[in-house]
């Protein structure tokens, strides 16, 4: 149904240029490529588009200016960006031999590029995106594309997937495989060729690689309109699928580093796919796809791989499979490798890959080149490796391979050597003391530990500090006094366990390793420890107590205008520090009149409540209740302790009888003596709440104001009047006392 559909499209395509008589500007100019997307900073990327170019066969024209991929969901192919790249930069791809240079196989690699940001408003969805461009044509005579109709031309899809910038709403950072670049090296009918895709992945991410059948672009056109995946797979000539791409026994195959290999049996042009899965904690996050082509030709030179053999130096002995050499630390420990080969003029070169430990080896295994000048010419190479071994077993297991310079790619040939170096001889280093459990059982103490390090061999010695789990400086730890000489080191571990400085409600135990090494020859690392377990430990906090002085009841009763005194007293009788402090209820205000102050100390503490309660108290409170609630807390290390006290205080308004006031009626203001001078009221009570004193008036008789007052202890003195009978009004809210006073003359007698 594809391929039919796929003829149909393709023909109408030429019948509608052939009315119209166009010329598209078609161009079979691609040989391949991939995206890369690398982030920069913070959500700044970079993304490129690697097309290699078809320098024998494209046409010149078609090298666009910049190309427009597209950024869609993947969870429902939303467009979500265009993105402009420009043409940055453009060189040939070399061969791996550039003597086996042919004209039919050069190759351009256009790097388009810019930077764009990649917002974690937009880009969050956990499925993630991928990117698209689409270009046509590949070239038009590729061995393994079924072409249909008169115009052979099939596009390529340049397809990418990454994750989502943010995950769990914390920036997510990835960058995607960056492959190795191809080679422009052809293959050779029956003859095994090899070529390195694998790459390097920034974030440390694993890499699977699989082979996967090329995509094609969705129209005819040069510059397909925008579509979205899943996107279709070139059409196949028959007997070619994605499990033998370029044919050969055995047909193109990949391994799990990238490695592809082949020993074709058919010449042509073949192109093929390699997809790259990106995988983060198992789970997979991304995707690369590099589209390529390999050309195949017949009639190479028949060459045959070089063959090297090892022995130790001195010895005639040749190494097998399985053979161990092996090294005392004192003698010099080199290797004699011995190559041959039946082609004459042969440059062949060295390459050592370590097989049981990782790192590279060309600081180790420093190899001349050289050239075998026929089958009976053997090239000699000696090779001395270091004292020391990769790691502390001595074991060395290395791959030595020979290659020479045959066409188009190196033939191998490869020897496993198993090498066990003796370790120099090294005393272990001692650390005193070995094991320390102190607690900490008061609430500012200082401890101090000495820790001593020594070597029998007096070599230089390395101290580290680990706390498992903390920062020494949070609870007040640390190391001084470092005094370092060859063969020993000591320091001093300093504790100042204050609670009131350092915080150990959260944490209170404590483990530190304390490790000392020494810089032997082959710095292998051979550590003493020492275990220091800490525990900041106090005993029982007690409950701190308040009370009132001089008294144990908690309510009294008062009228109103009656001063209230009060002593608090706060005891501790772990002698912590300690707080006292009025509590003030969130729903009402405390008493404007209130006299309380806040104290604090050590064990003991007093303070004082004061408060004379007056009507705009109880205005402010009908039912004349009043409800105080004293707090003492203290402040111990590991658990804070508290204790209430209430305190109840009723109001009352206070009754009172003016029926028992009697003024007096006479006083002698003019007599001279000193008796009855003035005129007041004894005893003369404020009133109450709604019955409040408001003041006294004096009157003569014909009711002219001779005095006013509105003190309770009022004296009139009589000043400026004459001899006779006024008359006085005691006036309250809702209440008064009316009566007559006689003021007499010099002779006891009124006017």
């Amino acid at each position: 149904m594809y391929i039919f559909i796929y003829m149909v499209r393709r023909l109408l395509f030429t019948f509608a240029v052939l009315l119209c008589g166009l010329h598209p500007a078609w161009s079979t100019h691609i040989v391949g490529g991939e995206f890369e997307l690398i982030h920069l900073e913070d959500f700044q990327y970079r993304l490129n588009l690697i097309l290699y170019f078809d320098q024998v066969n494209g046409n010149p024209g078609a090298e666009d200016f910049q190309v427009t991929p597209y950024i869609f969901r993947t969870s429902d192919d939303v467009f979500m960006d265009s993105v402009v790249l420009f043409n940055n930069s453009s060189s040939f791809v070399p061969y791996t031999q550039p003597n086996c240079a042919i004209g039919d196989l050069v190759t351009r690699r256009i790097l388009y590029t810019t930077v764009l940001k990649l917002s974690p408003d937009r880009y969050h969805d956990p499925e993630g995106y991928y990117i698209a461009w689409e270009r046509c044509c590949r070239n038009n005579f590729v061995s393994n594309i079924n072409y249909f109709g008169s115009i052979n031309t099939v596009g390529q899809t340049f397809f990418l997937q990454f994750p989502p910038v943010v995950k769990d709403g914390q920036p997510f950072v990835n960058s995607t495989p960056v492959l190795f670049p191809p080679l422009r090296d052809y293959a050779c009918v029956g003859k095994p060729f090899y070529s390195q895709f694998g790459g390097t992945d920034l974030d440390g991410d694993s890499l699977a690689y699989s082979l996967v059948d090329p995509l094609d672009s969705s129209t005819d056109q040069p510059f397909p309109a925008i579509t979205t995946a899943p996107y279709v797979s070139i059409p196949w000539v028959e007997g070619i699928d994605v499990d033998n791409m370029v044919p050969g026994v055995p047909p193109l195959r990949v391994n799990r580093q990238g490695l592809i290999t082949v020993t074709p049996d058919s010449r042509g042009l073949f192109v093929f796919a390699l997809k790259v899965e990106e995988f983060r904690d198992g789970e997979k996050i991304g995707e690369v796809r590099r589209d390529f082509q390999m050309l195949v030709i017949d009639g190479c030179d028949f060459s045959t791989p070089p063959q090297v053999f090892v022995t130790k130096s001195g010895s005639k002995e040749v190494l097998q499979v399985d053979d161990t050499l092996r090294f005392s630390y004192e003698e010099a420990k080199c290797l004699d490798l011995f190559v041959t080969d039946q082609d004459p003029n042969e440059m062949i070169t060295f390459r050592a890959i370590p097989v049981n430990f990782s790192g590279q080896l060309a600081d180790i295994f420093e190899f001349p080149t050289g050239i075998t000048r026929n089958f009976e010419d053997t090239l000699k190479v000696e090779v001395c490796l270091p004292d020391c071994p990769p790691d502390e077993s001595g074991l060395m297991v290395v791959d030595l391979l020979a290659m020479d310079d045959a066409c188009a790619v190196p033939l191998i040939d490869t020897t496993r050597i198993i090498i066990v170096i003796e370790l120099p001889p090294n005393s272990k280093p001692e650390i005193e003391p070995k094991q320390v459990t102190h607690v900490v059982t008061s609430e500012s103490e200082l401890y101090e530990l000495i820790i001593n390090g020594s070597d029998p061999d007096g070599d230089v010695l390395i101290l580290d500090i680990i706390p498992i789990g903390f920062s020494l400086e949070d609870y007040g730890m640390s190391f001084s006094d470092l005094i370092s000489n060859p063969g020993s080191v000591s320091t001093t571990f300093t504790w100042d366990a204050d609670c009131r400085r350092f915080d150990f409600s959260n944490r209170n135990t404590f483990n530190l390793l304390v490790v000392v090494d020494d810089e032997d020859d082959c710095l292998f690392s051979d550590p003493d420890t020492l275990e220091l377990n800490l525990v900041f430990e106090l005993p029982p906090n007690n409950k701190p107590q308040i009370t009132f002085e001089n008294t144990s009841q908690n309510s009294i009763i008062v009228d109103v205008n009656s001063p209230i005194n009060l002593n608090i007293l706060g005891f501790d009788r772990d002698n912590d520090s300690i707080f006292l402090d009025l509590l003030e209820d969130e729903s009402t205000n405390l008493p404007s009149g209130l006299s309380f102050t806040p104290v604090s100390g050590i064990g003991n503490i007093t303070t004082n409540f004061a408060w004379t309660p007056d009507c705009d108290d109880l205005i402010a409170n009908d039912d004349g209740v009043f409800n105080f609630k004293f707090l003492v807390g203290d402040n111990n290390c590991l658990s804070n302790e508290m204790d209430t006290i209430e305190l109840e205080v009723v109001v009352q308004q206070g009754n009172f009888n003016l029926d028992n006031i009697e003024p007096s009626n006479v006083f002698t203001p003019l007599n001279g003596d000193q008796y009855n001078p003035v005129y007041f009221v004894n005893d003369l009570p404020p009133g109450n709440c709604q019955d409040r004193f408001e003041g006294v008036t004096i009157y003569n008789r014909w009711g002219k104001l001779v005095f006013e007052d509105d003190q309770l202890d009022f004296k009139w003195d009589g000043s400026g009047v004459a001899p006779g009978i006024y008359y006085y009004l005691i006036k309250y809210t809702q209440s008064d006392i009316k009566g007559f006073v006689s003021v007499l003359d010099r002779n006891g007698r009124p006017q």
